[in-house]
């Protein structure tokens, strides 16, 4: 069995980014705009007589969500991805 690590940093958009999102606060519902700032990622895959077992990766970066309606918030995303196919 052998592990490959691999880590890197990035700057924009992820696949799948949506905008705007819809987040909740005090109850209430509300639309903001997501903006991104430096992602870190770190991904790892297992190997096991030649062949992937294992294949994930851990994304993070801060983000500002914004509207008219709660102003800015600053937070923290983190995206986990299995990229491995299961049969």
């Amino acid at each position: 069995m052998i592990m490959l690590k691999r880590v890197g940093e990035g700057e924009g958009a992820y696949l799948g980014d949506r905008a705007p999102v819809e987040i909740k606060k005090d109850g209430k519902s509300y639309r903001v705009s997501v903006t991104g700032g430096r992602s870190h990622w770190e991904a790892r895959t297992v190997f096991m007589s030649g062949v992937v077992i294992s294949d994930e990766l851990l994304a993070e970066r801060p983000i500002i969500l914004s509207s008219p309606d709660v102003g800015s918030i600053k937070a923290h995303q983190r995206v986990y991805m299995l990229m491995n196919l299961a049969p």
